[in-house]
Formats: C-alpha cells, structure tokens, sequence
C-alpha cells in the first residue's frame, strides 16, 4: 500500500512537468494493478500444487511486474 502512495505522489508531482509523462504512468500503474492481481490469483491456485507449469507462470507474473514498472517509471529515459 505505501508503494501505491509514493508511486501516486510521484505522479502528482510530475504531472506539472508534462501531461505526456503522466497519461505514461497511469498506464503503467494500471498495468501495474492488473499484474499485482494476475500474481496474487496464480500464486494462490498454484502455491501447494504440483503443477509445474502454473507454478512457472506464477513466477511469469513477477517478471511482467519488473518490465511494466520499469517500461513505465523509467521508459522516458531508455
């Protein structure tokens, strides 16, 4: 919850610079969201199975969160 509220004041306070950075981070933390969901719901069906494949898109989702976020924050510099 508190990673939400400093990406939020993040936002806010880049918003004044450029509405085009901003339309950028919504997207990304909606992005964000989804794939925070995506993970909670893979981890908790797959966490005491012996499903190697659902386990290995569980751990997918992790990998998706790393590049949205980074693609969001920090795709302007890249």
């Amino acid at each position: 919850m508190s990673n939400l509220l400093c990406d939020l004041a993040f936002m806010c306070n880049r918003a004044q610079a450029n509405r085009r950075l901003l339309r950028m981070l919504i997207t990304g933390l909606a992005g964000i969201v989804i794939v925070e969901i995506y993970s909670a719901v893979m981890q908790l069906k797959f966490q005491h199975s012996n499903n190697a494949v659902g386990k290995a898109f569980a751990v997918a989702g992790i990998y998706i969160y790393a590049v949205i976020y980074c693609k969001s924050f920090y795709g302007h510099n890249l």
